[in-house]
């Protein structure tokens, strides 16, 4: 009997998992109705470094400029291409996919990565508006204006 529970809450698990934003509704730009907010003033978070919230506080690069080779905007850095191991924009990695414990695109995730700006939490990268997040929460797909 304890199998056939354990098999229907992960079954409801995937399930919720599997619901993405498009399926709640299309509130992106703006995250209508939540407190995930898009870029609103670029210069509050210039210079700002992105950090995991799992064990290692993996580093996941800086915000800046399109071209910058550690920054997340870069579509062919370190930090910023769909290929890199730890990239947000990964959709593969812990910190990209939809799945990740530690993904800004887990709609459920609870410990997304962290915005530090001069050594200090400023706010976290999300889609989740129920995440528990010291600052503003940023939408990542909002993060970068790149060609």
């Amino acid at each position: 009997m304890k199998t056939r529970w354990h098999m229907g809450v992960v079954v409801l698990l995937v399930v919720l998992a599997n619901i993405s934003c498009d399926e709640q509704g299309e509130d992106y730009p703006g995250h209508e109705g939540t407190d995930v907010i898009a870029l609103q003033n670029e210069s509050e978070i210039e210079g700002c470094h992105l950090f995991g919230q799992d064990l290692d506080s993996t580093y996941l690069g800086e915000w800046g400029s399109c071209y910058g080779s550690d920054s997340i905007c870069s579509k062919y850095g370190k930090f910023g291409s769909q290929y890199a191991t730890n990239g947000i924009f990964n959709e593969y990695s812990k910190f990209g996919s939809d799945f990740g414990s530690y993904s800004a695109w887990n709609d459920f995730c609870t410990k997304p990565p962290l915005m530090v700006c001069d050594g200090k939490v400023v706010g976290c990268v999300t889609v989740n508006s129920f995440a528990s997040c010291t600052g503003t929460k940023y939408h990542p797909g909002a993060l970068c204006n790149c060609p």
